[in-house]
């Protein structure tokens, strides 16, 4: 498993952060900025199923040795397994109800447009 972070503005836009490594070898996830709410873990592993409870992780860039920032899943990439996942999009997966909810919605698009096409056409023949 691999956790990347691309900071996405500013000086450093584009430069890809992991998760910072603190010298005893531990990683740090936390539910606010502050010491006293830090906890330690061992592996990526670990840091994978703190993200699921809501917790951020210590970000940093290995190569120019940058203060680690806290980061939500939300904005990670998360690779497992030779396929690669985005948390933005598998944060939110839908349930059935919500399936079809959707699949409602994009059979009304599809009328609308059929019917858009076809007064179009028929305006265009006639």
């Amino acid at each position: 498993m691999k956790i990347t972070y691309t900071i996405p503005s500013g000086k450093r836009a584009g430069t890809v952060c992991t998760p910072h490594r603190h010298a005893d070898g531990r990683y740090v996830v936390s539910r606010t900025r502050f010491k006293k709410d830090y906890v330690f873990v061992r592996s990526v592993e670990q840091i994978a199923r703190y993200l699921d409870r809501g917790f951020c992780v210590r970000m940093s860039d290995p190569v120019t040795k940058t203060s680690p920032s806290l980061i939500t899943k939300a904005s990670l990439e998360i690779t497992e397994d030779s396929y690669a996942t985005t948390a933005k999009h598998t944060a939110t997966v839908p349930t059935p109800a919500q399936k079809g909810s959707w699949l409602r919605t994009m059979l009304r698009l599809w009328q609308r447009m059929t019917s858009m096409v076809r007064l179009r056409l028929n305006r265009s023949l006639s």
